[in-house]
């Protein structure tokens, strides 16, 4: 199955430490929103590693959040998924 990162209902921007979600729908998110992200270098995927964070309430629509992503390095780091749910 191919990932999704659930383009129609957030928009997701990333810095060195910093992920910031914004639900870009009409509606609110309820459920707990999980971002995947892993470490990327010439053009590989490096280490086992796939790192988590979320939004554990949701986000209302319009809403940006800003979670901490102490191990998200821009240009050495991708977002592979966003789910939602458990």
């Amino acid at each position: 199955d191919e990932f999704s990162m659930q383009e129609d209902a957030v928009k997701i921007m990333a810095f060195d430490g910093i992920i910031n979600v914004e639900n870009i729908s009409e509606k609110d998110i309820e459920q707990t929103i999980f971002i995947y992200y892993k470490n990327y270098e010439d053009s590989q995927y490096r280490g086992g590693i796939t790192y988590r964070v979320r939004i554990e309430e949701g986000l209302k629509a319009g809403e940006i959040r800003q979670l901490k992503a102490s191990h998200f390095h821009e240009g050495k780091s991708r977002i592979l998924m966003v789910s939602f749910g458990g």
